[in-house]
């Protein structure tokens, strides 16, 4: 299943930046720039998720049934720094990566080709700090959102006997 602490696992296994420079994308979060000024880092969210079928189970065969939905969701990734042009332009090779396509696999999860690997630049300010420029790569994202239950699934009707009184 795709969370946010799933997700910044996996953007820290695919860019490999020093712990705390892959941050989750708030309103007024911690920024690594205020303690060290250098370096690059990433904040990320997904945003937007929504089920995109109708829920199912799936018979582990040990008396337990996986239910899972279908999800799909806006990634959004936003780089700052000296490096970040080459990394945010970097994404527009992930669908055809396989080390990437295993990382979000790992997590039932996949990226929906839609523009993924598209840029925007912005101005990046915070607290009324000088601005620098911020690379914001968006995408879509989908997965399965899944939980684990272990009530028997019904696969007969019982028989209903009485009268009804009218």
């Amino acid at each position: 299943m795709m969370t946010q602490t799933t997700l910044g696992t996996i953007l820290q296994t695919i860019f490999q930046l020093p712990a705390g420079f892959i941050v989750p994308k708030q309103g007024n979060w911690w920024n690594p720039q205020d303690i060290t000024n250098s370096g690059t880092w990433i904040a990320y969210l997904i945003r937007n998720g929504k089920p995109v079928a109708y829920p199912s189970m799936q018979d582990n065969g040990d008396g337990t049934y996986q239910e899972f939905v279908p999800m799909m969701g806006d990634l959004e990734l936003q780089f700052v720094g000296p490096d970040a042009e080459s990394l945010a332009q970097s994404c527009a090779l992930w669908m055809v990566r396989s080390d990437i396509h295993a990382l979000f696999d790992a997590n039932y999860a996949q990226l929906a080709f839609e523009d993924f690997g598209h840029f925007e630049v912005s101005n990046f300010t915070q607290q009324g700090l000088n601005g620098v420029l911020a690379y914001n790569v968006r995408g879509k994202i989908q997965w399965a959102n899944m939980i684990q239950v272990s009530s028997t699934l019904i696969t007969v009707v019982p028989t209903i006997s009485g009268v009804v009184n009218g």
